[in-house]
């Protein structure tokens, strides 16, 4: 492989890692609209728990993670008219 085609691949690389690395942080910021979906009755209440399930452990791990989740889901709480 010659210098031209590793240069050619390092931006495909990088997108990928970088694609890597924001997918969990898409995956939890991704709980308040899906929490505002399931009020709206878009999606079903065990849908939503069994695909944000493994944030639980996390949550009870890491307080501030818990902490976090507690500040940004009511975010997108319904709120009456």
């Amino acid at each position: 492989m010659d210098a031209e085609q590793k240069r050619a691949r390092w931006p495909i690389v990088a997108l990928v890692l970088i694609g890597l690395l924001l997918l969990p942080v898409l995956y939890v910021l991704s709980i308040g609209p899906a929490y505002w979906l399931m009020q709206y009755n878009r999606i079903s209440i065990d849908a939503y728990a069994s695909f944000y399930s493994p944030l639980r452990p996390l949550a009870d791990l890491y307080p501030p993670f818990d902490k976090f989740v507690e500040w940004y889901l009511p975010l997108f709480v319904a709120t009456p008219y």
